[in-house]
């Protein structure tokens, strides 16, 4: 079964988008992490057909952009759709020089 992290510090934003996702796909399986550390830890541990990740998590302004890089440095391919309300017009070319699939501004 496809495994699927949603990696988001605003609970009722990382609900939505695991609703948006098992609406899309009812039989995935969805984990959802709230901050750097526990995120970290499951990436470390199992293996995400697809990250959905914000960029700032908490008080850590770049923690998506650490999370990336540890996703990279597995070297597994897994795709990372950044959702973030950080300036897409800064952020998607970086995103994009990180490898992430592609980066979707939220509104604020």
């Amino acid at each position: 079964m496809p495994q699927i992290a949603i990696i988001e510090d605003d609970r009722p934003t990382s609900d939505q988008l695991r609703g948006w996702v098992l609406a899309a796909r009812p039989g995935l399986t969805v984990h959802q992490w709230f901050t750097r550390d526990e995120a970290e830890a499951a990436l470390a541990r199992e293996h995400y057909d697809l990250v959905v990740l914000d960029i700032e998590l908490g008080r850590e302004r770049h923690a998506g952009v650490a999370l990336i890089n540890a996703i990279n440095k597995r070297g597994a391919g897994t795709p990372v759709l950044v959702v973030s309300a950080m300036p897409a017009t800064l952020y998607r070319s970086i995103m994009k020089a990180l490898d992430a699939w592609d980066y979707l501004q939220k509104t604020a």
